[in-house]
C-alpha cells in the first residue's frame, strides 16, 4: 500500500484528510506533536474520533513536530518515512487572524513549509501537496484566478500573508509537476452532521448571539430583540465551503493529478452562501428579531453600546462579510467532476449553528481534553 505523510491530521480538515485517504487506499503516517495530551494519546484520540475499525488498515502514527527540521522526527522515524512514504501532504499550519508584532504567524507557516520542502527533497518522494487558502488573494477584488499568487496585494491579516510567502517558498523549492496547491475559501462543518472542531469566521458570530441570547429578556415566546445594523448587503456572498467536501476534493486531486501546465487549484463554492441565509439562521436558531442589514457603509457613526460590542467581537471577519471575491475554479472543476458539491444553505447553517452550541463553541472538548 502507498504511504502518505501527512501533518495537521489532529486539526478539522485534517482528521478527514485521513478518513479520506484511507478510502482511496493510502496508509496515512500522521505527524503528531506532543500537546495538553502526549503525541500517543492524541493519536488514540483520533482513531476513537474517526472510529476506525480496529482490524482494518490504521494510520502509522509518528511522533513529530512540524516547527523542526525534519518535522522533529527520530532518526528511525525518519529512516522508515523514507523507505515508506512517497509523497507528503502538508495541511498543518497556524490559523490565527489576529496581527502579531512578532510576527509569530509568519515564521510559524513559513518555517513548516521549508522543513515540508526539505523533508520531501531529502527523502525523494513524488508529490506535495499543500493546502493553502484561497485568501492569499488578500484583498484584492474582482475575479480571482487560480494561477495568480503575489501582485503586490495588501492582506487583510498575518494569516493570508504567510500563506502567501509559505507558497512561493514552495514553488521556489519544488518542482511544479510534483507540487499541488489546494486553496480552500472558509471551510466550514460537516455538510451531513454540521459538526465542526474549530469556530472561527461565522461560529464568531453565532458565539456572539449565543452570548446574548442566555442574558436576553424574552417574552412569551422566548422571543427577544436584538437591535444591531450590519453594515453590509443582504445579497452579499460570501464563500463557506463543507470540509468534507474540501477534503474529498483534495484526494481525488491529488489521486488524479498529472501537471498540464497547471497545479494551482481553487476548492471555493460554485454557488456562494448570501449573508441573508446566515442571519435567517442565525434568527432560527436563537429566536430573536431585530437584526437590519442597512447596505455598504464602512462604519456606523452613532453606535449603540450593543453594536459597539458587536463590532469589537467580531472585528477580525468582518473584512471578509464586507468584500469576498469571486474565485474562479476552471482547474479544480476538471477534476471534481464526480465529488458532490454541497451548497452551503440556510439548512446547513442552521445545523452547524446547533451543533457549536451543543459542543459550547469548542470549549466543551477542551475541558473534556483537559480532565
Amino acid at each position: 500500500m502507498t504511504h502518505v505523510l501527512l501533518t495537521g491530521a489532529t486539526g478539522h480538515l485534517g482528521s478527514y484528510l485521513v478518513r479520506d485517504l484511507l478510502s482511496q487506499g493510502f496508509v496515512p503516517a500522521i505527524v503528531i506533536r506532543d500537546a495538553q495530551l502526549s503525541a500517543e494519546e492524541r493519536f488514540r484520540q483520533l482513531i476513537a474520533d474517526l472510529q476506525l475499525d480496529p482490524n482494518g488498515t490504521l494510520p502509522v502514527f509518528i511522533s513529530g513536530d512540524t516547527a523542526l527540521p525534519d518535522f522533529g522526527m527520530s532518526p528511525q522515524a525518519l529512516d522508515w518515512v523514507r523507505h515508506h512514504c512517497r509523497h507528503l501532504m502538508h495541511s498543518a499550519a497556524t490559523v490565527q487572524f489576529n496581527n502579531s508584532p512578532s510576527n509569530e504567524i509568519m515564521r510559524a507557516n513559513t518555517n513548516t513549509a521549508r522543513h515540508a520542502a526539505d523533508l520531501f527533497r531529502s527523502c525523494r518522494m513524488e508529490k506535495l501537496v499543500y493546502v493553502s487558502t484561497a485568501y492569499v488573494c488578500g484583498r484584492r477584488s474582482g475575479t480571482i484566478y487560480e494561477g495568480e499568487l503575489d501582485l503586490d496585494q495588501p492582506f487583510r491579516n498575518d494569516y493570508e500573508n504567510s500563506k502567501m510567502f509559505a507558497e512561493k517558498l514552495l514553488r521556489s523549492s519544488v518542482p511544479e509537476e510534483q507540487l499541488i496547491v489546494v486553496r480552500p475559501a472558509i471551510i466550514v462543518g460537516d455538510s451531513t452532521t454540521g459538526e465542526t472542531r474549530q469556530f472561527h469566521s461565522i461560529y464568531r458570530f453565532a458565539q456572539f448571539t449565543s452570548i446574548l441570547a442566555d442574558a436576553a429578556s424574552k417574552d412569551a415566546n422566548g422571543q427577544w430583540e436584538h437591535n444591531v445594523r450590519l453594515t453590509v448587503s443582504a445579497d452579499k456572498p460570501l464563500n463557506l465551503v463543507a470540509v468534507d467536501w474540501v477534503s474529498a476534493a483534495t484526494v481525488e486531486i491529488f489521486k488524479q493529478f498529472k501537471h498540464e501546465r497547471f497545479n494551482t487549484f481553487h476548492l471555493t463554492p460554485s454557488e456562494p452562501t448570501r449573508l441573508r441565509e446566515i442571519e435567517a439562521a442565525l434568527q432560527h436558531c436563537f429566536n430573536y428579531f431585530g437584526v437590519t442589514f442597512v447596505g455598504n457603509m464602512p462604519e456606523l457613526t452613532d453606535r449603540s453600546e450593543r453594536e459597539d460590542f458587536f463590532y469589537g467581537y467580531v472585528s477580525s471577519y468582518l473584512d471578509y462579510w464586507r468584500d469576498d471575491p469571486q474565485f474562479d475554479r476552471r482547474h479544480a472543476d476538471q477534476y471534481l467532476r464526480d465529488i458532490h458539491e454541497p451548497r452551503i444553505d440556510e439548512e446547513f447553517l442552521k445545523r452547524t449553528f446547533r451543533s457549536a452550541v451543543a459542543k459550547r463553541f469548542g470549549k466543551l472538548k477542551a475541558q473534556r481534553t483537559a480532565r
